[in-house]
């Protein structure tokens, strides 16, 4: 802990999403240890006069009171374990992991505050959506859409996209786990699926070995409808959500910030700049005020939402390779 009371935060994995973190927290008066297995990463840290360099992984939880792990997404859980055996808080990346193997260590954390990195539900008109919605504004939800698109190839001019996280599948690459915000807001939002009928694709136009498009169509517990459409070869950048209810809609869209909610006769909009950065600050605010208010304070996408997200992801990956709809939870009676 720092004299503050804050808690001493580790960030294992010093990529471009590790040092954001970094920054964030030491802002926030943290004291934070860095690791990562690439030496050059580590000198990421010599932009933060007051963090510290850890030896190793084992050496950075040691020294730290919290652990925010993001590194590759396989090894998420691994180290996640490890932390949680040494009673640390967690915050860790998205996803959860690339598939669900030894997912269940991490659900029952104990006194261990274990926070996902969805850091979009910390957008206003995410929050102001989900409110509208379990108000009833809406009604019941029928159908809608979430949507994500962009160039992988102008994502990062400085590096060669085939080289990163993206390209790779067994590091959480593929637009289907990068883009998993979309699947959580879809479960956040609208609630928990029942089922899914998808198809993913790889147009061979990236050189990677990942999909680069899915489709997807999930219906949620209440016969709810809801396309999922993820690629990586929208020319320009799109991200937005559109879910219509019995009594009314909400559509949102990222690139103009501006919400649109209708109910019978009743129009009504709302604008907020769209600012990524301040997404990532309050996630590290919230998962600050967790560790402080302890079990009194969840977290708002705790470790549940990532295994929720992953297990929806897995089930649209099957139903692409089995070319059949598929049933989350118990299967139904035939």
């Amino acid at each position: 802990m720092t004299e503050d009371g804050l808690p001493s935060i580790a960030v294992i994995g010093l990529g471009s999403i590790g040092v954001r973190h970094a920054g964030n927290f030491q802002s926030l008066g943290c004291q934070v240890i860095g690791a990562d297995s690439d030496p050059g990463r580590l000198q990421m840290l010599d932009r933060f006069p007051e963090a510290a360099a850890a030896a190793n992984i084992d050496d950075a939880i040691e020294r730290s009171d919290a652990v925010v792990i993001a590194t590759p997404a396989s090894s998420h859980i691994p180290i996640a374990a490890q932390a949680l055996s040494a009673g640390r808080h967690l915050l860790i990346e998205k996803p959860l992991s690339t598939d669900l193997s030894g997912s269940d260590q991490l659900e029952d954390p104990a006194d261990s505050i274990v926070m996902t990195g969805f850091n979009l539900r910390f957008l206003p008109a995410v929050g102001k959506a989900k409110t509208l919605i379990d108000d009833g504004a809406i009604g019941r939800i029928l159908n809608g859409s979430f949507e994500f698109g962009y160039d992988l190839r102008k994502w990062n001019p400085h590096r060669d996209y085939r080289k990163t996280y993206s390209a790779r599948v067994e590091d959480g690459g593929g637009v289907l786990l990068d883009a998993i915000h979309e699947l959580d807001l879809l479960l956040h939002l609208c609630g928990a699926a029942d089922s899914v009928i998808a198809t993913l694709g790889s147009s061979g136009l990236l050189e990677i070995d990942g999909e680069d498009r899915v489709v997807a169509a999930v219906t949620i517990e209440g016969g709810g409808i809801l396309q999922v459409a993820l690629d990586y070869l929208s020319p320009t950048y799109y991200r937005g959500f559109r879910i219509v209810g019995d009594e009314g809609l909400i559509e949102w869209d990222w690139n103009t910030g501006t919400m649109n909610f209708i109910r019978g006769d009743a129009r009504a909009q709302f604008h907020w700049n769209t600012d990524a950065d301040a997404t990532y600050v309050e996630e590290a605010r919230h998962f600050l005020a967790c560790i402080a208010e302890g079990q009194v304070k969840p977290p708002a996408a705790d470790i549940a939402a990532g295994i929720s997200s992953l297990e929806l992801a897995m089930a649209i990956r099957e139903s692409d390779s089995e070319s059949a709809r598929v049933f989350l939870g118990e299967t139904p009676d035939e």
